[in-house]
């Protein structure tokens, strides 16, 4: 075979001057014959490449619109979970709240167990604050010491606000007896 692009392959030069001798015979490589094959076969590869590109297209923008559609799902449980989060929050009545933040807790954490952190490029503002202020309001140390940790990886990679950091370790640290490093927290008197 000659050649694949026809950019790519210089076709030999073949006597131009041609003399008394041949100049009444065809050459099968530039008159007809294996030329025109050789433009149909590149044009062919040329088309091939073409419907490639756009198969990859295709299948990035499927897969951007799947990815977002899967997120969207999440995006609306975490606004849902925000309000109740905060439904009784101001003035905060703990026998309504409590059994919110734990039924909170349960689904903050088995999506951040499942997927990590996910970030307001993801998910949306609203619903990334929803992770931040479950995990801040849970009533269990340790669940705060475990998702601490999480919430430190995310900030370092802007999936997470890095004040957000800063008041859940504050936290923590009150709750442990230890002083704040933040001064984010209240204290009580």
């Amino acid at each position: 075979m000659l050649g694949v692009w026809e950019g790519y392959y210089k076709m030999p030069e073949i006597n131009k001057q041609k003399t008394k001798e041949n100049q009444n015979e065809k050459n099968p490589v530039t008159d007809g014959g294996t030329f025109v094959y050789l433009r149909v076969f590149c044009y062919l590869n040329k088309m091939r490449l073409l419907n490639i590109l756009i198969l990859i297209i295709l299948t990035t923008f499927t897969l951007n619109c799947e990815r977002k559609n899967k997120h969207s799902a999440i995006r609306e449980t975490l606004e849902k979970v925000l309000k109740a989060d905060q439904r009784f929050r101001n003035p905060y009545i703990p026998a309504k709240q409590n059994p919110i933040d734990r039924r909170n807790t349960k689904i903050v954490t088995q999506i951040i167990d499942s997927l990590g952190w996910l970030g307001k490029d993801e998910i949306g503002n609203d619903a990334n604050l929803a992770l931040f202020l479950v995990i801040q309001h849970t009533d269990k140390l340790s669940t705060m010491e475990k998702y601490l940790a999480k919430i430190k990886v995310a900030a370092k990679i802007n999936k997470a606000d890095k004040r957000q950091v800063a008041y859940l370790t504050d936290r923590v640290e009150l709750i442990n007896g230890r002083k704040q490093i933040y001064m984010h927290q209240r204290q009580e008197p």
